[in-house]
């Protein structure tokens, strides 16, 4: 997750805020209604619609200080690599499933553009079975910033709109202490927000956030959540804490199954 981002900085130096401007590779060529599926291109970041009502403004702000960092090689790599998952809906619009964090960083840091990649054309279906479609193959998360359920119809016009929920926040702090690690499943970091929105409380400033997250991490590895999605036991966190250790003696590599966009 946000440690990803971190890692990239060790050997960036910082760009001065009159060359932040795009800079992806000339190769890849602009968004059009006839793109295919599996094409990667680009387009406006304002020209995407969120699939979900909320991110984690402390983690959108975390990856935005961390492109703020990059000098400008770095920051063209970051651009190529960052690729967002869209489908295009009824009318040809175009509905971003992942990523969202990084798009609005991205925003915010100057950058109008991104890297798409269509990984559906659903756009022949009519409103109403187009949104069904989106739900049933969750690839749109209909849950407001307080964990309740809204319509489709009240979704954010753009990545600009989301509202902040500081319980996804939370959740993508707790991965990052390993709290839990990365899974396939879909809204994970939503459903583990969902479950400490339920018996923490998030106080205002930095050092309540901080306390949080340690009270999470806590409850994370409790019997409590062992039935949620990357659900790591204390015996299983002794193991993992072991093997880095001996990754970080050896100067071996390996996996980081703590990573997530």
């Amino acid at each position: 997750m946000i440690r990803t981002f971190l890692i990239m900085l060790t050997s960036l130096t910082l760009l001065p805020n009159s060359a932040r401007a795009d800079s992806h590779d000339p190769k890849v060529k602009a968004y059009r209604p006839t793109t295919a599926i599996g094409e990667i291109v680009k387009i406006k970041i304002t020209e995407l619609h969120p699939a979900q009502f909320a991110v984690g403004e402390r983690e959108v702000k975390q990856k935005q200080d961390a492109i703020s960092k990059m000098d400008k090689q770095a920051r063209k790599e970051f651009l190529d690599q960052e690729i967002a998952p869209v489908v295009r809906g009824p009318g040809g619009l175009l509905y971003i499933t992942d990523h969202h964090h990084g798009a609005l960083a991205l925003l915010r840091e100057g950058h109008h553009h991104m890297h798409i990649k269509l990984i559906e054309d659903w756009s022949q279906l009519t409103p109403d079975a187009f949104r069904d479609k989106m739900v049933a193959a969750q690839l749109a998360y209909l849950f407001d910033e307080n964990g309740n359920p809204k319509p489709w119809s009240m979704l954010p016009e753009t990545v600009k709109d989301m509202k902040d929920d500081p319980y996804r926040s939370l959740a993508g702090a707790v991965e990052d202490a390993k709290g839990f690690k990365k899974t396939t499943a879909k809204f994970m970091e939503f459903i583990w927000a969902n479950f400490f929105r339920k018996s923490i409380q998030i106080a205002a400033g930095k050092e309540a956030f901080e306390k949080a997250v340690q009270t999470a991490v806590a409850l994370a590895h409790s019997s409590a959540a062992q039935a949620l999605p990357g659900y790591i036991s204390p015996a299983e966190l002794v193991d993992i804490t072991e093997a880095e250790k001996k990754v970080s003696e050896t100067g071996a590599t390996c996996p980081d199954i703590f990573e997530s966009q």
